[in-house]
């Protein structure tokens, strides 16, 4: 057998390959597998590969593809981070259950009435299974892409196909509810009972207090809000209030997780959206909190964010229909603002821990002036998280 990474061999990916597409062809001596730091998850690894296929319909099948791998290696780095006092114990348990729950999205998400949807082409896949130390995603390569990050901001016109996308995959689904039984489980939920307590969410505040500790009022009212973790039922009433009919969220609106194409010197079209391991039946101001929060420089976050929230709306109606679970636009905004600190509070908490990982990906000469970037957007964050606390009365 012929390691391809971690337990993953050439020939394993090569037997899946010919299941799928039906075909006896063979990996030819040209394979190839690379490995890119600035294309790596936190809980997968990205391998590009090179499948010289040869044999009998070698022409018909992909030259090349985008591999996300899982093994009981790939929380390695973040386990401590995450969740105080975690064990070795069911290390293998969250990217198992990431890759399935992704794998699960593209068998069946053409499925749901989305037409046309800026997905990534899946190619082939292989679920992790109880005994089973490997899984992992193939999918299509796409050449001239670049990436953006977490630390990135983006432009505003960029942001807004970002947004519409959302709308779309949002306003469908509320149009086409079939889709929820696609779903055996809910990543988020279990995601959430794991990581998302009040006492890790605490823990955690303490360290984004000693970055902003003139911050020290705004912080402290975000962790008496964050006793909301414990309070399942509190949780749920908010999410029910706010947009009574689950919707499909793709539960991880980062720019890391959009394929971009340049156009002209600074411009940023959306090609495809990927990274559905987090996917699940659920609210949809969760996206937009994180697509806001993470994807917009401070001054548009404060001072454009309603605007954002009225176009939004507008594509939404236009995917569901009139018969939305909000009246109008300030609905919209209203429902946003009640749920941005549910999502956001426990987010920006584990941001900070991560920064270093964050920003392995960026170049050493830009760290220091982006560091800095990115301590003033989640600074932002942190100011609209006791804004909305306050205004809705939300520790009550």
């Amino acid at each position: 057998m012929t390691t391809l990474w971690g337990d993953l061999t050439w020939e394993l990916l090569e037997s899946d390959f010919q299941a799928a597409y039906k075909t006896t062809a063979r990996v030819g001596p040209g394979k190839l597998a690379e490995i890119k730091e600035e294309s790596g998850g936190f809980t997968s690894q990205v391998v590009f590969v090179t499948l010289d296929w040869i044999g009998e319909g070698a022409a018909e099948l992909p030259g090349k593809a985008v591999l996300k791998i899982v093994s009981s290696q790939t929380l390695k780095d973040i386990k401590n981070l995450t969740v105080e006092g975690s064990t070795e114990d069911g290390e293998m348990d969250v990217p198992a259950m990431l890759n399935n729950n992704e794998l699960n999205f593209y068998r069946h998400w053409h499925k749901w009435g989305l037409g046309d949807l800026p997905v990534v082409k899946f190619l082939a896949g292989r679920d992790v299974e109880a005994g089973s130390a490997i899984g992992y995603i193939a999918l299509e390569y796409k050449e001239g892409m670049t990436a953006r990050f977490l630390y990135n901001t983006i432009p505003e016109e960029s942001f807004i196909q970002f947004l519409k996308v959302m709308a779309k995959v949002h306003g469908t689904t509320l149009a086409n509810q079939s889709f929820a039984s696609d779903f055996p489980s809910n990543v988020r939920k279990l995601l959430n009972s794991k990581y998302v307590t009040y006492a890790s969410t605490a823990s955690h505040l303490e360290k984004v207090l000693e970055q902003y500790p003139e911050a020290a009022e705004k912080i402290n009212n975000m962790k008496e809000y964050a006793k909301i973790y414990s309070d399942y039922d509190r949780e749920q009433a908010i999410r029910k209030k706010t947009c009574p009919i689950e919707l499909l969220a793709h539960g991880d609106t980062s720019l890391a997780n959009v394929l971009w194409q340049k156009h002209g010197e600074k411009g940023l079209d959306l090609t495809a959206l990927h990274d559905w391991q987090t996917c699940h039946v659920g609210n949809p101001f969760m996206d937009l909190s994180r697509l806001m929060a993470l994807s917009l420089a401070p001054e548009l976050l404060q001072n454009r964010r309603n605007h954002y929230l009225h176009i939004y709306y507008n594509e939404f109606k236009t995917h569901a229909g009139e018969a939305t679970p909000w009246k109008n636009g300030d609905e919209v905004v209203d429902a946003f603002e009640q749920i941005f600190p549910l999502e956001m509070v426990s987010v920006t908490s584990l941001l900070v821990p991560f920064v270093p990982l964050m920003l392995r990906t960026c170049p050493e000469s830009e760290k220091e002036a982006v560091k800095v970037e990115l301590f003033e957007k989640l600074r932002g964050v942190i100011d609209l998280c006791d804004e909305f606390i306050r205004k809705w009365n939300l520790t009550q």
